[in-house]
């Protein structure tokens, strides 16, 4: 049995919810979900470890 992703914080989720229906960039991000930008580069941050985006070309895909 494969592990368990880990659990996303609140920011990282409506973040990965954003990124469901297509890539953006991060002041994209912060623009259409009102988070404050540092706490969005840490939730991009905690995305990007749990191997749930990417950064590519300046633009966040979701991975999963």
């Amino acid at each position: 049995m494969p592990p368990k992703p880990p659990s996303l914080g609140e920011a990282a989720q409506a973040l990965f919810q954003q990124l469901r229906g297509g890539a953006l960039t991060a002041d994209e991000l912060v623009r259409v979900s009102g988070i404050d930008p540092a706490q969005a580069s840490a939730a991009l941050m905690e995305l990007e470890l749990a191997s749930r985006v990417t950064l590519e070309d300046g633009v966040y895909p979701a991975s999963v």
